[in-house]
């Protein structure tokens, strides 16, 4: 279940354990983080929050939504880590949508931002390194291409209130 980013995180650590147990038997891993880390934040409840909220000498404390953000960019790291050790690996962030309602969106969309800016900061850093012409990380931006049909009487409604209707999910493919 990769409902929520530490989900991610943690299959993406054991896959960087384990030399690939799961990622290696395909060529494409799409990582699509969703709604939950807001509209469901207990469920999404991960270790690291913990750590990053008590204070270790220097290092100050973080709070909600900082530790969501501290853990966007771990999990990209890790992603990182496993595209530069699997060039055969194509890894695809997804962005993540909208819950209509969400009075936390702005949050959602922080994420889907700063995830954009990684992987195209990782491509200019890495394509030098490449000998080959195409990136293994890349992003797909469908957060910003249903942004505008996300809420209110302009949403594409799905079956309950955090899913989007068959259009948007054909999108998705």
């Amino acid at each position: 279940n990769t409902n929520c980013l530490g989900h991610i995180h943690d299959f993406v650590s054991h896959e960087l354990s384990y030399q690939q147990s799961i990622t290696r038997q395909y060529s494409i891993y799409i990582v699509g983080p969703g709604v939950w880390e807001t509209v469901k934040q207990a469920a999404c409840h991960h270790p690291l929050f913990e750590t990053l909220r008590s204070s270790h000498g220097q290092k100050r404390q973080l709070q909600w939504p900082d530790t969501i953000y501290q853990l966007l960019q771990e999990t990209l790291d890790k992603l990182a880590m496993l595209a530069e050790q699997s060039p055969e690996l194509l890894i695809i962030w997804r962005t993540s949508g909208y819950y209509d309602g969400d009075a936390q969106s702005q949050i959602i969309q922080e994420m889907n931002n700063r995830a954009v800016k990684f992987i195209r900061d990782w491509n200019v850093k890495h394509q030098p390194l490449r000998n080959r012409s195409k990136s293994n990380f890349l992003y797909m931006d469908f957060g910003k291409a249903v942004e505008h049909r996300s809420h209110g009487k302009k949403r594409l409604r799905g079956d309950m209130q955090a899913h989007y209707g068959l259009e948007v999910r054909v999108l998705q493919v």
